[in-house]
């Protein structure tokens, strides 16, 4: 009786030991918001199948996917795409709503689905209509006898139109900054898709917002990038302030697993006018395409060889022509 007790006990400490070693769902849900969070361009649907098994099914509701994707998407600068055919920069400058942002040139508002990446028109709910009340009995209704003198009378002139909202003060400046920016990415990113390249300009309360996002996505050979930056032009006395970030992601995952994760930021550039800042965005961005272009073409040189051992450990090279190696084999003999 004693070695079954003994048995048992150790049995029941196994048990509580892999209880303690399992992961709670709030850890797995973690796990896999962070894998969300890190997915790269165009990989964001695969990430989250392959995620989604991590966790039992009702851990990940619609609700909390809804939210991950809405900040991956902000980050990331990516597009949804409207039944009319807009494309919608999801960005903070952007966004009025969790779910609702602005189309920069048209000033249209888009309900947006973080999941799927689609866009609608948003039509704000009609007003709620007062109820009818009994004839006779509203309350605060004039008097029959007051009905006429409550008319308006019949030589008054019509009610004047309801004014058109006013132009925001910076819509001019951002206007021309568009133009400016929406010149540079059509000359300086690739591809003809237009689908691919995207930037949008917003006026906000004493600044000017630029977004810009380009993407080269081919998962069938193994590839996807994307560039994005986000700039802030705040007026400054006759002049813009001008700070902002680049970000750039790359993999390659053919027989392997390689990414690439760079940023660049600039801060409080002074710039005269829009001319100047869409000029400092085009030479940042520059600046940070010829420095990767550099180290890929000194990496052969400098990188790899840092990695490798030029000599084995006799000092002695290596010799590796096959024939001279064969004839030393046959004198030897």
């Amino acid at each position: 009786m004693a070695d079954d007790d003994a048995e048992e006990t150790v049995v029941d400490g196994s048990e509580a030991s892999e209880e303690e070693e399992a992961l709670s769902d709030a850890e797995k849900l973690a796990i896999v918001q962070h894998f969300l969070l890190q997915a790269p361009p165009g990989e964001y649907g695969e990430v989250l199948k392959d995620a989604s098994q991590l966790v039992d099914d009702g851990v990940l509701s619609a609700g909390m996917l809804a939210g991950i994707a809405r900040a991956y998407n902000t980050r990331e600068l990516r597009v949804a795409v409207a039944e009319d055919g807009a494309r919608v920069i999801l960005c903070d400058a952007s966004e009025i709503a969790p779910t609702r942002y602005v189309e920069s040139e048209s000033k249209r508002v888009y309900e947006v689905d973080h999941a799927t990446l689609e866009a609608k028109l948003y039509e704000p709910p009609p007003p709620e209509e007062a109820p009818e009340a009994d004839e006779g009995e509203s309350e605060g209704a004039p008097p029959e006898d007051d009905a006429e003198a409550a008319a308006p009378p019949a030589d008054e002139p019509p009610a004047e139109a309801p004014e058109a909202p006013e132009e925001h003060p910076l819509e001019p400046a951002r206007a021309a900054l568009a133009a400016a920016i929406g010149a540079y990415v059509a000359g300086h990113y690739g591809g003809r898709d237009s689908r691919d390249k995207h930037h949008a300009v917003y006026a906000l309360d004493g600044a000017l917002a630029v977004a810009i996002r380009g993407d080269k996505v081919n998962l069938r050979n193994f590839y996807a990038g994307g560039w994005a930056s986000t700039w802030t032009a705040a007026v400054d006395g006759a002049g813009y302030a001008v700070s902002g970030s680049v970000r750039v992601r790359a993999h390659y995952f053919e027989d392997g697993n390689v990414q690439l994760q760079s940023a660049k930021t600039v801060e409080a550039a002074k710039c005269a006018d829009v001319a100047a800042v869409a000029a400092l965005v085009e030479e940042t961005e520059g600046a940070l395409q010829r420095g990767l272009e550099d180290m890929y073409e000194n990496m052969s040189a400098e990188t790899f060889k840092a990695m490798r051992r030029v000599m084995p450990i006799s000092r002695q090279k290596m010799k590796w022509n096959i024939n001279e190696i064969a004839l030393k084999r046959g004198l030897s003999k």
